[in-house]
């Protein structure tokens, strides 16, 4: 019996099932993550801006149990966030690059808030995979290329990610695509209509269930800023990434001298799209200590329920509402002494 109960503790240690943990990430501080090279005057600021990030772990059966009874911990079925085909190093791979096309996004808008001349765009959004039993399956391929989306033209990936996310589920989406045509170098141009599903992680999102990649990216920009995002994957640092950047810049501190997290992906007009993970994220800035966290306006439901009231929750839909709210703060009250 007891060999027994010692086999299936082992078995359910190793056997793994189909779902991601996703826990609270590690908090970063956006500062220490900048460079501006150059004969650029720059700025300290007396507070802090950090982003927040998540922890994904695919689970054992055990693991399963333990996430399951954990209130900071969602699980995810594997399959929405690693699609069949696509290894774990492909998808570290794919939330690279959303994390260089976040970098970038970031210093555009930053610059160009600040009145500098900058240049950011691609050639539409590549489609790499697709989820499995997505309201994808069946209108796209991998390597057709999406150039509209309701009308409006993609550059970059996360033109085609941002649009969905204000999206919700039972919305149509008409996509104009290129597909690579059976005569080499050759491409068709077609019309797609996809009825978006519930998003995973949050319902009230819409899903289409695509993995992007953009065409053909080209940046330039009259300041030479590099950001280090330590091997952090995914667009979501966007938000931070700019106002971290504006504040370097800019002789006012942004900060206020107060610790301020956010997240939120960013596109070229400077609007705040939704991001996954929002649950835990709050909890994480709620550890860290933050008085505020800036949050995508479609997340502010679940930020909301989150935080619980231990936090202040800044709902966002563009990063000038996040500078108006900054704009307001004021420094904390000096402490007396004596």
């Amino acid at each position: 019996m007891a060999a027994a109960l010692v086999g299936a503790v082992l078995a359910a240690s190793t056997i793994q099932v189909d779902y991601y943990a996703v826990g609270p990430g590690p908090v970063e501080q956006v500062e220490p993550l900048l460079t501006v090279n150059g004969e650029v005057e720059t700025f300290d600021a007396t507070g802090d801006f950090v982003f927040l990030t998540v922890v994904l772990d695919e689970v054992t059966v055990l693991q399963y149990l333990d996430a399951a009874i954990d209130s900071k911990v969602d699980l995810q079925p594997r399959e929405s966030i690693r699609p069949s085909g696509v290894s774990s190093g492909e998808l570290q791979a794919a939330n690279r690059r959303s994390m260089e096309e976040s970098k970038q996004r970031a210093i555009f808008v930053a610059l160009t808030r600040l009145g500098y001349e900058a240049q950011l765009s691609g050639e539409g959004a590549l489609v790499t995979a697709l989820v499995e039993d997505s309201p994808a399956v069946g209108k796209l391929l991998a390597d057709d290329v999406i150039v509209r989306l309701n009308g409006e033209p993609v550059e970059m990936a996360t033109d085609a990610v941002d649009a969905v996310s204000r999206l919700g589920p039972g919305d149509t989406v008409a996509l104009e695509i290129l597909r690579p045509s059976d005569t080499e170098g050759e491409e068709e141009r077609l019309d797609a209509s996809i009825t978006l599903a519930e998003h995973p992680d949050e319902p009230e999102r819409g899903f289409i269930g695509v993995y992007l990649d953009t065409v053909n990216s080209l940046a330039r920009f009259p300041v030479d800023i590099e950001i280090d995002s330590r091997n952090i994957g995914g667009p979501s640092a966007g938000l931070m990434y700019a106002l971290g950047i504006m504040n370097l810049l800019t002789e006012d501190d942004l900060t206020k001298g107060r610790l301020i997290a956010g997240t939120g992906t960013l596109d070229n007009e400077g609007r705040v799209g939704s991001i996954g993970g929002i649950r835990q994220k709050v909890f994480a800035a709620i550890d860290a200590g933050a008085e505020y966290v800036l949050v995508p306006a479609a997340n502010a439901r679940a930020a909301e329920d989150a935080a619980g009231g231990d936090i202040q929750v800044v709902a966002v839909e563009t990063i000038d509402d996040a500078l108006a709210f900054l704009a307001k703060l004021e420094p904390p009250a000096a402490v007396a002494s004596g």
